[in-house]
């Protein structure tokens, strides 16, 4: 039977409450809940994505100073040229996009149309790393300049193991000598050492006993005296109380005055209850130490830097400090290295008074091992550099390999924290 128009009519509401009305209408809400799902999405990725970047930067730079830490060292090993870059800053953009839609195909028939939706969401991070070589005056002052007793007290009070820092940091405690011919290339002849160490080893169970300290002692030292009422009036005594001096009454009248500054002077001082020990004893004869004297002021020495005389006994502790630069290659020495290299002349080969091989590792050995290989290092290694055709690497569990690797990069951190870097800056963006 055909249609009538009023049968049309009583079809057309139908069709369009039911096929577009509710359908349409339902699907343009979920189109639109999809939407404020992704722009919440958005903002909650937001805060994640800048977490989770941050460590991963943070994991990649350390990994990258370590890297080339290590690096350096085998570059002295073979007597190549060190290099080292820092990273000057990173600068990262965080874009996030999405998008949803809702679509209706029309087909013949009251019931076949189709309804469909879609949605997107996009994140993407594009950081600007600058990297910035060192290699100005200043940097380079700091890195062959001595270190000072300052640096030295602040490992020793950051809790470092005296033995430790101390075979790194100082080439000659008063005559007694540590390897100071390690403290550049390679060289040819073996080095005095044995003594030095010894030493240290007594001072580390000295410390680890709580029998051994250093520090600074405060003295009243006349830059100034005899000075009258009048010159002092003159003076600006709160400048002077601000830069650590002092006026008091001295001089041979009683209207004279002095102007005093308080000096710090370091100092290192032995328990006196352990100074009839064996190991003591010992200590101070290889020290060449006065032991009457050191009694006598309760075992406090005086603690200096500079060359000790070369006859006599001491009274007071004279260390001959190493540089950066004489560090690294101290250090250096100890590293493993192919025995092809050493055929083809890549390396120095040191040897003893009787001509023999020299193991660098009798010197180094308990302090860092870089081990190499011709293929890839072990897994989880600890750092692992590429050089030469071959893999140097320090392994995951040599604790005393990593805790004198962590201790260089310490000293590393104080030596050369404040040096400007030189031109050119080198500027990567990473990502597209």
């Amino acid at each position: 039977m055909p249609f009538t128009s009023s049968k049309l009519r009583n079809i057309g509401p139908r069709f369009g409450r039911s096929g577009f009305g509710r359908s349409g209408l339902g699907l343009l809400r979920l189109g639109t809940l999809c939407v404020a799902s992704l722009c919440l999405l958005a903002c909650t990725l937001g805060p994640k994505a800048l977490r989770v970047s941050s460590a991963q930067y943070n994991h990649a730079i350390r990994q990258t100073m370590d890297e080339q830490l290590l690096l350096n060292l085998v570059r002295l090993k073979y007597r190549d040229s060190p290099l080292f870059i820092e990273t000057g800053s990173i600068s990262a953009q965080f874009q996030f996009n999405g998008g949803a839609g809702v679509s209706r195909t029309i087909r013949s028939g009251l019931l076949n149309d189709s309804w469909s939706y879609n949605g997107s969401l996009g994140f993407q991070d594009k950081p600007t790393i600058t990297f910035n070589p060192l290699r100005g005056e200043d940097f380079v002052q700091r890195l062959m300049s001595p270190f000072d007793l300052e640096t030295l007290m602040l490992l020793y009070y950051s809790g470092w193991s005296i033995d430790r820092f101390m075979r790194l940091t100082v080439q000659q405690a008063n005559r007694l000598e540590n390897a100071p011919s390690a403290a550049g290339p390679t060289p040819e002849v073996a080095p005095r050492y044995a003594d030095f160490a010894h030493v240290t080893s007594i001072l580390r169970a000295l410390q680890i006993e709580g029998l051994v300290s250093v520090g600074y002692e405060s003295e009243a030292r006349p830059v100034a005296s005899g000075l009258t009422g009048e010159a002092v009036a003159a003076l600006d005594v709160l400048e002077l109380t601000d830069r650590g001096y002092r006026v008091a009454p001295g001089g041979e009248a009683d209207n004279q005055f002095d102007v005093i500054a308080s000096v710090s002077k370091p100092f290192f001082r032995i328990d006196p209850a352990a100074l009839g020990r064996k190991d003591v004893v010992e200590l101070l004869e290889l020290l060449n130490l006065d032991a009457e004297q050191l009694e006598k002021s309760g075992g406090r020495l005086a603690l200096g830097s500079g060359v000790a005389a070369s006859s006599g006994t001491f009274g007071a502790l004279t260390l001959t400090m190493r540089s950066l630069i004489g560090t690294l290659f101290f250090l250096s020495q100890g590293i493993e290295v192919p025995a092809s290299h050493v055929r083809k002349g890549l390396v120095t080969e040191t040897r003893t008074a009787d001509g023999e091989p020299f193991e660098w590792s009798e010197v180094t050995g308990d302090l860092l091992r870089v081990h190499s290989s011709a293929v890839l290092p072990p897994m989880g290694a600890a750092v692992a550099v590429r050089y030469r055709g071959h893999w140097f690497y320090i392994e995951d569990d040599d604790l005393a390999s990593k805790s004198t690797f962590a201790l260089l990069g310490q000293i590393f951190s104080l030596q050369s924290g404040n040096a400007k870097g030189a031109a050119p800056v080198l500027t990567i963006p990473v990502g597209g």
